[in-house]
């Protein structure tokens, strides 16, 4: 049977699936403290770091390692056999570490930096050295007037990318202009020779046809004889049927409600743009009446606003 690692006594039934780890609340809350100490006690090693350099400067980096070895075992020992561990122990897994860490660190050399060949260092005031490129040397037999330097290849290559840019842009430009410029022959106007007289239907543009806003009574019923009544997508939310003649919509048909039945309906209404027809008590009655409205609005003649001068 599992004991408590703080006083040892025999561990009770668990509770719940999860199993014990201590005895009572006192050996959990002793058990946080101690974990709370060894973390203090690391923090304050790693933070006196120069200190504890001082302190065993004299011990070598061997004697150390023994000592840490010895210390990890005594402690391994203690726990293994249920016991508490022993501070100084701690302490040493604590400090030896640390010193062993700097005295790693401090032996590694610091990589120097490398200077390419070529190359010159300069040193600024507020930074390291830094590797700059050398100038070129001037060919022999080829003078520069007095007052110039000699162009870089740098220099050349950098106006030979701007000469290049701006051939490129002036002829984006050009065939910019020459997309937007309007059309050479432009579509006569009309003239009217009097305000009294009608003006003249200008051209329709190019891929529309002039049709008429009021719709012929055969077609239109020839529209709504192959009409049907199909689901809407989000039927299940608003129970609202499509009353559709292949791509064109006539309109919807919803139920209405306010009964004394079970699901609260009383009837069916044709839902007609903003507008809601008269209730009927089947949904074919209320597709039949927003079918006979629908005629009645495509194939009205529409009216015509007076307006004087």
């Amino acid at each position: 049977m599992a004991s408590c690692p703080v006083c040892g006594v025999d561990l009770p039934a668990p509770r719940g699936p999860r199993p014990r780890r201590y005895c009572s609340r006192a050996c959990q809350g002793k058990a946080y403290r101690a974990r709370q100490r060894q973390h203090s006690v690391h923090r304050a090693a790693a933070a006196d770091e120069p200190g504890l350099l001082a302190r065993y400067a004299d011990v070598p980096s061997l004697e150390l390692a023994d000592r840490l070895a010895l210390a990890a075992r005594r402690l391994a020992g203690a726990l293994t056999a249920g016991q508490g561990p022993d501070d100084a122990d701690l302490d040493l897994l604590a400090r030896i570490p640390v010193v062993l860490a700097a005295r790693a660190r401090r032996a590694v050399p610091m990589p120097a930096a490398t200077v390419r060949p070529g190359t010159e260092t300069s040193r600024d005031d507020t930074g390291p050295a830094r590797a700059r490129p050398a100038m070129p040397a001037a060919k022999p037999g080829q003078g520069t007037p007095a007052g110039r330097d000699a162009p870089t290849e740098a220099v050349v290559d950098m106006a030979a990318r701007r000469k290049r840019s701006a051939a490129t842009g002036t002829e984006t430009a050009r065939n910019h202009a020459a997309q937007g410029a309007p059309d050479a022959s432009p579509v006569a106007r009309i003239a009217r020779t009097s305000r009294d007289d009608p003006a003249a239907a200008a051209p329709a543009p190019r891929g529309i046809e002039l049709r008429p806003q009021k719709l012929a009574k055969k077609k239109a019923r020839a529209v709504v004889d192959a009409a049907e009544l199909v689901r809407h997508p989000e039927h299940r939310d608003n129970h609202q049927w499509i009353l559709r003649s292949g791509d064109t919509v006539l309109g919807y048909v919803e139920p209405t409600y306010g009964g004394a039945s079970r699901s609260g309906r009383n009837g069916w209404t044709g839902r007609l743009g903003g507008s809601r027809g008269r209730r009927c008590t089947t949904r074919d009655g209320a597709a039949a009446d927003l079918a006979a409205r629908w005629v009645r609005l495509v194939t009205a003649v529409p009216t015509r606003t007076l307006t004087g001068d």
